[in-house]
């Protein structure tokens, strides 16, 4: 039985791995929480991970000091796993920062202020994920138009759209604060 791209996501697999439930944990999932097809499926895309890989992501993931508000991190499971390598990159680069960071001071130290450069990053991966995330709702835009049961559409919109409105946020803070850092100079 070939199953539609929506039913994957709401179908749930009959195994779960202790892969699933490391990576799960992540997410605040239990670990009897069954995976969707769909997740499962780009797990396995994935495999083997290599162990390194996985600690660095779970340390990042479980570790990660939200500065400022903001957070890159991903807030969903699949978007994860279909980010897989941007988010291994995104995590050796903060551990690489974390390392700096405890090399330079000790943790008494008060937390440095982002410079000019680390908000103009901020901003560039903001944009680019409003922008993967306005895309995204444009197709859902249209794939509701044209379903005979756009319901899991609509949510899938909803949650889409309620991420989209907090990056913008995030954007707003990330844009205040390089304005009255520039006031600095």
């Amino acid at each position: 039985m070939i199953l539609s791209q929506a039913q994957k996501k709401r179908a749930k697999c009959d195994k779960i791995t202790p892969l699933m439930q490391r990576i799960g944990a992540w997410f605040q999932r239990k670990p009897t929480t069954r995976w969707s097809i769909y997740e499962s499926k780009a797990l396995k895309e994935l495999n083997p991970i290599p162990e390194d890989d996985l600690a660095s992501l779970e340390d990042y993931y479980l570790n990660f000091g939200i500065v400022n508000g903001f957070d890159p991190r991903r807030r969903d499971l699949c978007t994860l796993l279909n980010n897989w390598t941007g988010e291994l990159d995104r995590a050796h680069l903060w551990a690489q920062k974390e390392k700096a960071v405890t090399v330079k001071g000790s943790a008494s130290q008060p937390e440095k202020q982002p410079s000019m450069f680390d908000l103009r990053q901020r901003m560039e991966l903001l944009n680019t994920e409003i922008s993967k995330h306005a895309e995204r709702l444009t197709e859902l835009d249209k794939a509701i138009a044209i379903t005979h049961e756009p319901e899991g559409l609509k949510r899938e919109h909803a949650a889409l759209k309620a991420e989209w409105h907090d990056l913008c946020e995030k954007r707003r803070n990330v844009k205040a604060k390089m304005l009255s850092t520039s006031d600095k100079f």
